[in-house]
């Protein structure tokens, strides 16, 4: 696990200067691990399990600026696809998520649940693709 936390902060290192390369190397070294989170996130639905992978992959591309060299990348990349399955599945399934329990990589986590949709105006939309700044 040591060597590819070395090589993907190896290649965030590189992004960030500029090399358009490594993100390809990048997406390639860590493809099958969030391939696999998103797969077993819509166990019954590919298609959604590759929508998923597009949203994370251009949130993580977005957002490589905001990983500080001194963390983990590979942990890094890891949570920002968890936390990026959740959003996707809340803005395309519709169902707000309060409380479900997954198992990802070996850990436990647990939401709180509801399936009531009549409170939707107070999800936080902060995040929302539309209103992202491209210029970055």
């Amino acid at each position: 696990m040591e060597r590819i936390t070395w090589k993907v902060n190896q290649l965030i290192t590189k992004i960030k200067a500029g090399e358009e390369d490594a993100k390809k190397e990048l997406f390639d070294l860590t493809y099958d691990v969030v391939r696999r989170m998103a797969s077993e996130f819509y166990p019954n639905n590919p298609f959604g399990a590759e929508d998923a992978l597009t949203f994370i992959y251009r949130d993580i591309f977005r957002n490589l600026k905001h990983c500080k060299a001194s963390e983990d990348g590979y942990a890094w990349i890891c949570k920002r696809a968890k936390e990026d399955l959740w959003e996707h599945y809340r803005r395309f399934v519709g169902v707000r998520l309060d409380c479900i329990e997954r198992d990802f990589a070996g850990g436990k986590e647990v939401i709180e649940y509801s399936d009531d949709l009549d409170d939707s105006d107070d999800l936080d939309d902060s995040n929302d693709p539309d209103d992202w700044d491209d210029s970055d």
